[in-house]
């Protein structure tokens, strides 16, 4: 930008996109807090924007890291979600359909997914992750599957 004399042009696009973004999600802070603590909804905008700014430095510390973690660890668990619906998917269409509140399977597949984009240093972490969550997942399906139907025989 400061190359092709756009600099200050570049600050104040961010300014404003910055300023409108925070703007209603402070807004939107201070009206759920004054709805929960039923306070007036200026004192709780004006405690979120304190609030919200004394966090920001620990934010801005940090959150490469927190982006680094989340890269790693949330591709294992949209893995898990697309291929549970995949091998279920004619049974979401029914209307009567429940399935179970707890599946080891998906459990096991995302924690070894979470642990192998945390701790495998080679290659792209989020690919690592949701390889490795979907083979764990698949190898857990076929046993909680195997011992599912070997129980009700």
């Amino acid at each position: 930008m400061t190359a092709q004399g756009l600099l200050l042009s570049g600050f104040l696009v961010l300014g404003a996109n910055v300023w409108t973004t925070n703007d209603n999600t402070l807004y939107s802070a201070g009206l759920g807090l004054s709805n929960i603590f039923s306070v007036r909804k200026k004192i709780m905008v004006l405690a979120a924007g304190v609030l919200g700014t004394a966090c920001s430095f620990w934010i801005y510390e940090h959150m490469v890291s927190w982006l680094q973690f989340l890269g790693a660890t949330l591709p294992a668990i949209g893995t898990i979600m697309i291929l549970h619906y995949w091998r279920y998917r004619k049974e979401y269409h029914k209307p009567a359909k429940r399935f179970r509140n707890w599946r080891f399977s998906a459990i096991i597949g995302t924690v070894a997914g979470l642990l192998s984009g945390i701790f495998i240093p080679l290659g792209n972490s989020s690919i690592n992750s949701m390889v490795v969550a979907a083979v764990v997942w698949y190898f857990c399906q076929f046993w909680e599957n195997r011992f599912a139907k070997g129980a009700a025989a």
